[in-house]
């Protein structure tokens, strides 16, 4: 599922677990089917045969069947699948695209809508690798020798457009890499190193 091209359908699944009116209805159904399996079962020719045995004969009978049930049928509520577990999923896949493709977190499909997206220097998402004006920001791009680079207060005040509150407390997705410095998060010069770095004519992706 991919925002960027139906951006009507993101979370349209989680939403509609999450209505009350139909948490509701699911509940009133599931006692009415209730009520209808054990009003069958107590009619059942062998649940009207068992009521007529002896009642120490009855018990056994359904000691024997409790145990078969909770050792082969039974499925305890904690390892059930919960409903938010499949948008949980969806989430970390997103979250991934940071770190695999240089998608920067705030253009995630949970994160902005299409129509709110502004061009993020070196972000990867269709919004911004289609951009047409990505020399905007050239201006903030150092040289040293052959080697550019680009601070990370500049980016975040700059390109972000981030304010001095948002600016100094420094959000984790905002950095380069992680604190430790072993993880790359987010390259806002990936489109200059896919100009320098090619082979065979297939473009070498670095982060």
């Amino acid at each position: 599922m991919n925002i960027e091209e139906d951006p009507e359908i993101y979370g349209l699944k989680y939403k509609e677990q999450l209505n009350i009116i139909k948490i509701r209805n699911n509940y009133r159904n599931k006692n009415y089917d209730l009520e209808d399996k054990l009003y069958l079962i107590y009619n059942d020719k062998l649940s009207k045969k068992i009521r007529n045995l002896p009642e120490d004969l009855q018990k056994k009978i359904y000691i024997i069947r409790m145990k078969k049930y909770n050792k082969y049928d039974y499925i305890n509520p904690i390892d059930k699948i919960p409903m938010w577990y499949e948008h949980k999923i969806d989430i970390e896949k997103q979250i991934s695209r940071c770190y695999l493709e240089n998608i920067h977190f705030l253009h995630l499909d949970m994160n902005t809508l299409p129509e709110n997206k502004k061009y993020i220097l070196g972000c990867q998402c269709e919004f911004c690798k289609n951009y047409e004006n990505k020399d905007i920001y050239n201006k903030y791009i150092s040289n040293v020798g052959n080697i550019k680079f680009i601070d990370e207060d500049v980016f975040i005040k700059f390109v972000l457009g981030m304010n001095d509150y948002h600016y100094t407390t420094m959000n984790y997705w905002n950095n380069f890499d992680d604190y430790d410095g072993q993880l790359s998060i987010f390259n806002p010069l990936y489109d200059e190193y896919l100009k320098h770095f090619k082979i065979r004519g297939k473009q070498f992706s670095i982060k």
